[in-house]
């Protein structure tokens, strides 16, 4: 395969330089990856070995720039580039450093994600990217740590290697990462949106507990993973480490860490876990957690994350009165409201998105709608306006008032925060 020094020209399809600085990697199973020079821009070039260099697949990424990114989140090619002799690579983004990959994150012990939001916001640009991919009858195809790159500060995710994206009609192409691969495609049938649920899933799973959600007992007591084992693991008997009625898969002593995040976390994310990765899901595709219902609840954890102000432990709060996990301080919280499906304890943390209050878009799902503050005048606890929009507030007695952005309006038993004739925030 050729490699490029630093200073190599290639040339755009107009003619226009771009000047190689530097090799990133060569590891990758499909192509080299560099920095280079666009104009006096940083970017990232991909450039494929030579297995890949088809007409087929050029095309494949020619109609990929046209079509543009479907959603934020991708990295998406942004010019082909040519070597006049059959070779060809794409321009892209170049992410800034404070991006790793998951599985970096997961074998590096100086990196982690910061905390559980960090983690929710991570799955919920994920859910909103695939969602919005298979809207437009496209999927993954290889949805796995390798492929997630993640702000651990702050869980702003981007998602690289989008020339593994294709249309659900075709079964060409990558399959997928070993162990994100569903019992279907496993067995012979093409990935489909289905099996891009299950890998989502397992994602998702592993942002929070550094464990695959089939990595118990079984997995660990291997001597030798064997493909015969493999098979067993993940295609003809996948158990759930948390399975409720079948304990030969569950953690090991020695996976404490995952059994601790999993007593903390709040019931209704176990019962999705356990959905998501129970005999039924992996035998029937079909039946498997929409996405929808996967924002819906990870936006319901971030809501409920609080922070103790004793020893600074994330807990997810779904009581009024309630132990710290780190410390055993008892946490009160003297406000509660209620959204349209679902009520919870007010507290410092709490930031409402949108797709809580109202059904709305996937582009508009994830963008701020209010949060909890203390008013700096009156110093009262309440709740702002971050929606963008005019609101309405209803008082005890019936009388309702504008709410501009970035009003605030007070934690009063009863008051009412409406759109329109919607009530979508009430003082309970």
């Amino acid at each position: 395969m050729k490699k490029f020094e630093p200073g190599a020209v290639l040339h755009k399809q107009n003619d226009a330089k771009v000047v190689v600085k530097a090799l990133l990697s060569d590891t990758g199973a499909t192509a080299c990856l560099y920095t280079v020079s666009d104009g006096g821009k940083e970017k990232a070039l991909k450039w494929f070995r030579p297995d890949f260099c088809s007409a087929e697949y050029k095309r494949r990424i020619a109609r990929m720039i046209a079509d543009g990114a479907p959603d934020a989140a991708f990295v998406w090619p942004q010019e082909l580039i040519e070597d006049g002799a059959g070779g060809f690579g794409y321009l892209m983004e170049l992410l800034p450093r404070r991006y790793h990959t998951l599985t970096v994150i997961q074998n590096d012990p100086s990196l982690r994600l910061k905390s559980f939001r960090a983690v929710c916001n991570a799955a919920l640009t994920a859910a909103r990217a695939f969602a919005v991919l298979s809207r437009n009858g496209k999927y993954f195809k290889d949805i796995s740590p390798r492929n997630t790159m993640i702000d651990c500060d702050t869980g702003t995710l981007r998602i690289i290697d989008t020339d593994n994206i294709s249309s659900s009609t075709s079964n060409k192409g990558i399959d997928g990462t070993p162990t994100y691969i569903a019992p279907e495609v496993m067995a012979g049938a093409p990935p489909t949106k289905y099996s891009d649920l299950l890998a989502y899933a397992t994602l998702v799973f592993e942002m929070f507990f550094n464990n695959h959600p089939l990595h118990g007992k079984r997995y660990f007591k291997c001597i030798c993973l064997t493909p015969e084992i493999a098979v067993k693991l993940y295609q003809t008997d996948p158990l759930f480490i948390f399975d409720e009625h079948n304990s030969d898969n569950a953690p090991m002593a020695a996976q404490e860490n995952v059994v601790a995040i999993w007593n903390a976390m709040p019931e209704h994310m176990r019962r999705l876990f356990r959905r998501a990765f129970g005999r039924t899901a992996y035998a029937n595709p079909e039946s498997r957690v929409q996405l929808e219902e996967w924002a819906e609840h990870l936006m319901a954890l971030r809501s409920e994350l609080a922070v103790c102000p004793c020893c600074g432990e994330e807990n997810a709060i779904e009581k009024s009165v309630q132990r710290c996990d780190g410390c055993g301080t008892t946490l009160k919280f003297e406000h509660r409201i209620k959204l349209p499906h679902y009520s919870l304890p007010l507290h410092k943390n709490t930031t409402l998105l949108k797709g809580q209050v109202a059904t709305v878009k996937w582009s508009e799902m994830l963008r701020p709608f209010a949060a909890a503050v203390t008013d700096k005048k009156s110093h009262r606890f309440g709740i702002v306006n971050l929606s963008g929009t005019e609101l309405t507030g209803e008082a005890l007695n019936g009388k309702e008032r504008a709410v501009r952005p970035l009003e605030v309006v007070p934690c009063i038993k009863g008051i009412k925060l409406k759109s329109g004739a919607r009530t979508l925030i009430e003082f309970i």
